[in-house]
């Protein structure tokens, strides 16, 4: 594949981008090599100044101690006598600096400086007199100024004595051209440095170390945390020189003495805020802080500790808990107080909603409320107050509840109609009845009935009515009760004597036996009443009863519960010989006055009538018949039932009545009848 190289432009374009970067990374890494080679010759230096200190150290015949004097320690020296290691190199260049000396100088104050120098330079210095310094107080304690004498030596020779301070112009200090004394007075760090200048220049220097006369300052106090009642004040402060080294916390204004005894030691960096933290009190504060040279901040920081935020308070109950956060048995109630600020100075608890600070934490509620406030009080040490409440109910008894039934009442406590069951009652006199029901089942229902309805009948049955409270408080009641709704029934059986049928209304001939069967299905058969037509009478005859007259009666039957039967009457018709009364009799209908007679819808000069009555057993039609004879006809005609026409003439036939028509009859016609039992009996007519 062939591969696309970059244009001129590109090329150019990365050229400029990597320019810049050398631009920006070069400059870093050159000045970073150069601190370090800076760094490591210092090091060394160190190193070699050390070994020359500790060389005259071990050597006080040669270099007695606490006097002043300039010394040339060879370097090879120092490497025959095991301090160093040869070759002693520049840690820079490679060079070898064995053949160069170290020249140290003691001054009076103990100070000392150090040098490398050629060896024989180093001697001729060494050889000249020397500007030694008297440092009051001596010491690396920090103080507020020191006072440095300048000794100068007196030498032959045209000298001009001068000083300088941190490397800036030279003084002159010509009253001690011939040797002399030159006091300075140092109120901060800095070098000294003094010489003697003529053909050759004698040079002394010394660092005027741990001064201090500026006073520190405190930049910030401020209030912090609150803990077990103090706040954790916040104080910021700072000292440039020599670093903060106390603290002083007062309620008085009144600015404290460097050696007062309230001091309390802090410290610090030199030139670096620093924060300190303090436990005080509820009160005003005054403040101050000294630096390790004992100067003390000039002008007094006040602080007012103090707290405005509320305590808290907190109730909280316990107990055995039923439903909708009422309780159901005592209620212990415990108050918790809290001040993360000055803490709390005093509490108390009650049930009234005036302050009390009675030192109470804990209550019990004992009796049932449905509405009971606990108010807790709390105020901390700098009179804040703060409240709290707990609204508890508490409920441990169950309701009440009684069911009533209604609905007609019958004999025995029985029912005789539906059945209404209700709550006569359902009360709890603290939270109220939330839940209720009423059912059959022994199992707890809140099916919310206020009523049903037994329209079943039923021997015993069971009613059941549940109450629950808010609480959850739970009670039953019940009632029991009896339905017999359903009227018994009442049958007979009516025989004859012989045993042969009989119904109610027909006549017999003989006794009739009568047998009642009464039956209820649930109630039981309380007892059976007769009616003869003068009121209801209590029958005991129902096995069997033999009536041996005519008798007309009502019976009914009633069952326990009171329902009575449909009523059963009957007709008991008893007659022995029942045609006695059996009679006939005839007569003419129309005919001789003129007035056409029809019969069969036939017109005839004259019809007759026979009808026949008393028949207890009743008129046979097939036993009716007529005859006749004509004065023309020498025998006799007849006609029988159901014949209506023949030539005799024509003939209607009712129940118990016979109608027959004939113009021309001229003689006697006779109409008979005969009972079911025989007895016959007729009429003639003329």
């Amino acid at each position: 594949m062939k591969q696309k190289a970059f244009t001129l432009a590109e090329l150019l374009a990365i050229i400029v981008i990597i320019s810049i970067l050398l631009l920006l990374i070069v400059p870093g890494i050159i000045n970073r090599i150069s601190n370090s080679r800076n760094e490591a010759t210092e090091t060394e230096n160190q190193i070699i100044y050390d070994a020359a200190d500790q060389y005259i150290r071990e050597k006080p015949s040669e270099y007695p101690p606490g006097k002043s004097g300039r010394y040339c320690i060879p370097i090879q020296s120092l490497v025959d006598d095991g301090k160093l290691v040869a070759p002693v190199a520049d840690v820079n260049t490679g060079k070898d600096i064995t053949n160069l000396s170290v020249m140290v100088t003691i001054y009076s104050t103990g100070n000392t400086d150090h040098e490398l120098k050629e060896g024989e330079e180093c001697e001729e210095i060494a050889a000249l007199p020397m500007i030694d310094f008297k440092v009051e107080p001596n010491g690396s304690s920090w103080v507020k100024q020191r006072k440095v004498t300048i000794i100068y030596p007196s030498i032959e020779g045209n000298y001009e004595a001068s000083h300088r301070i941190d490397n800036g112009s030279w003084i002159r200090d010509s009253s001690a051209d011939n040797g002399g004394n030159i006091e300075l007075i140092f109120t901060k760090i800095g070098q000294l440095e003094a010489r003697l200048k003529s053909k050759n220049i004698i040079t002394s220097k010394i660092d005027i170390v741990n001064v201090d006369s500026q006073e520190p300052v405190i930049t910030k106090v401020a209030m912090g945390s609150w803990s077990n009642g103090n706040n954790n004040i916040q104080i910021t402060a700072r000292d440039d020189i020599s670093g903060l080294n106390g603290l002083y916390i007062s309620t008085s204004n009144t600015k404290p003495t460097e050696s007062a005894s309230g001091w309390i030691s802090i410290s610090s960096d030199p030139g670096k805020s620093k924060t300190f933290t303090r436990n005080l009190d509820l009160g005003t504060y005054y403040i101050w802080v000294k630096d390790k040279a004992g100067n003390i901040s000039s002008s007094n920081t006040s602080l007012e500790v103090k707290d405005t935020i509320k305590p808290t308070c907190t109730i909280a109950d316990s107990g055995t808990k039923g439903d909708n956060n009422w309780y159901r048995g005592n209620v212990a109630l415990k108050m918790t107080t809290s001040d993360k600020e000055s803490g709390v100075a005093s509490y108390g608890m009650n049930t009234s909603n005036s302050a009390t600070y009675n030192g109470t934490t804990q209550m019990t509620l004992t009796y049932d409320s449905k509405n009971v406030t606990y108010y807790g009080f709390v105020k901390d040490r700098a009179g804040n107050i703060g409240t709290c409440s707990k609204t508890v109910k508490r409920d441990t008894v169950a309701p009440s509840c009684s069911l009533k039934t209604s609905g007609t009442i019958g004999n025995n406590d029985w029912y005789k109609s539906n059945v209404t069951v209700s709550f006569a009652s359902k009360t709890d006199s603290t939270s109220t009845v939330s839940n209720y029901g009423i059912t059959t089942s022994t199992s707890a229902s809140y099916n919310s009935k206020n009523n049903v309805t037994q329209i079943n009948d039923t021997s015993n049955i069971t009613y059941y009515g549940y109450v629950k409270d808010e609480a959850g408080n739970t009670n039953r009641c019940s009632t029991n009760f009896k339905k017999d709704s359903t009227k018994p029934v009442l049958s007979y059986t009516l025989k004859k004597a012989d045993g042969g049928a009989y119904s109610s209304g027909d006549l017999s001939d003989q006794d009739v036996v009568r047998t009642l069967s009464p039956t209820d299905n649930l109630s039981e058969i309380d007892h059976t009443e007769r009616n003869t037509g003068s009121g209801w009478t209590l029958e005991e005859n129902l096995d069997k009863y033999t009536y041996t007259s005519s008798n007309n009666s009502s019976f009914r039957t009633v069952d326990k519960a009171g329902n009575v039967s449909d009523e059963i009457k009957l007709n008991i018709r008893i007659e022995k010989d029942p045609d006695k009364n059996m009679s006939a009799k005839c007569n003419i209908v129309c005919g001789p006055n003129g007035r056409n007679c029809y019969v069969y819808g036939q017109n005839y000069g004259a019809s007759w009538q026979w009808t026949f009555t008393g028949a207890g057993s009743g008129i046979n039609p097939w036993s009716m018949y007529i005859d006749y004879s004509t004065e023309w006809v020498t025998s006799y005609c007849q006609l029988y039932y159901p014949t209506n026409k023949n030539y005799c003439g024509n003939a209607e036939w009712g129940s118990n009545w016979i109608l027959f028509g004939r113009s021309y009859a001229r003689s006697h016609i006779t109409g008979t009848a005969c009972s079911y039992k025989g007895k016959c009996k007729s009429c003639t007519v003329y």
